[in-house]
């Protein structure tokens, strides 16, 4: 779990790897990382919506439901985790997108790997 930097994390989460998807390491990670969490939904919530404000983060927004939702920015970064409970275990399915806000140059530099968006400005949507 180093690998998130200051990402807080209840204490016995596991990285689902096959369905994770990580660019960078520390600070400067980003992508798509799926965890299963040991606590249920509504716990799992509020560990998030209470620890990641004390790690800088500022909440934008939130949804509380069968699925939440919150999102979080912190200087040029963007976090979204969904958060549902886990029909698999007694836990809950954290599923955590974090990328660069208004970004459209991929990856930070030092990030190892270069990210371009699909489409482009002038792109045609279904």
């Amino acid at each position: 779990m180093d690998q998130f930097g200051r990402m807080p994390m209840p204490t016995g989460t596991k990285l689902r790897t096959a369905e994770s998807l990580i660019f960078g390491v520390g600070e400067a990670w980003l992508g798509r990382a799926v965890f299963e969490v040991p606590t249920d939904a509504n716990a799992s919530y509020n560990f998030f919506a209470d620890q990641l404000p004390r790690q800088g983060w500022t909440m934008v927004a939130s949804v509380r439901g069968k699925k939440s939702l919150l999102v979080f920015t912190r200087g040029d970064r963007s976090a979204t985790i969904e958060i549902e409970d886990s029909g698999l275990f007694s836990g809950s399915l954290a599923s955590m997108t974090v990328g660069l806000v208004g970004s459209t140059g991929g990856a930070p530099a030092g990030a190892g790997v270069v990210v371009q968006p699909l489409g482009g400005a002038g792109a045609r949507r279904p």
